[in-house]
């Protein structure tokens, strides 16, 4: 039987392991998440330029594509979601500029901005592994007009907050989406996609 110091440094080696994983499987599914909802805009965008003759297309198709998608995979694939996503592949049309660092949430605020600012926010918030909230934030507090203002950027750049040094954790909704939602045979990922879904 393992006592004392020996069973100290065992529980803490552990610990240890378990939250290196939980970070590096969070950052997987962040990634992947990511990758993904790209991939959805970027083939409704596709679908869309198809049949843009047609008046009310591109909004018609995203109410029908949210029922279907909800009521298979949940509320992550609703209409206002595919419209996200749809945003997401037009402000990022091309897949090697997404950050796979960066969660959804945070790609939802930096959509919302002009390029030029987004370029700025999104650089500072994969350096600085912001939080979205840390990015709202900072967004709010007008860092990219003060950078501007200020004689000394670099003075500035110190005070923002550091690297986080915790690691990720994965939410519900991206654990649901990725274990729940393929729960069946048809529909688990490589079953999906073996479709052309």
């Amino acid at each position: 039987m393992i006592r004392g110091d020996a069973y100290e440094a065992l529980l803490t080696d552990l610990r240890a392991i378990i939250s290196t994983g939980r970070g590096r499987a969070a950052a997987a599914v962040n990634a992947e998440l990511v990758m993904t909802y790209w991939k959805i805009g970027e083939r409704i965008v596709r679908e869309e330029q198809g049949g843009a003759a047609r008046a009310g297309y591109g909004e018609q198709l995203l109410v029908r594509l949210g029922r279907i998608l909800s009521g298979e995979y949940g509320r992550g694939f609703t209409k206002t979601s595919l419209q996200n996503m749809r945003r997401f592949y037009l402000a990022y049309p091309i897949s090697s500029a997404v950050r796979r660092i960066l969660t959804w949430s945070s790609y939802r605020v930096l959509m919302r901005l002009p390029s030029e600012r987004r370029v700025f926010y999104e650089q500072l918030a994969a350096t600085g592994r912001w939080s979205s909230r840390e990015l709202e934030r900072q967004i709010n507090s007008m860092l990219y007009e003060r950078t501007g203002l200020s004689g000394r950027p670099e003075e500035l750049a110190s005070s923002l907050p550091q690297p986080s040094r915790r690691p990720r954790t994965m939410t519900p909704s991206a654990i649901r989406i990725y274990s729940t939602s393929w729960d069946s045979p048809a529909r688990s990922p490589s079953a999906t996609w073996k479709r052309g879904s």
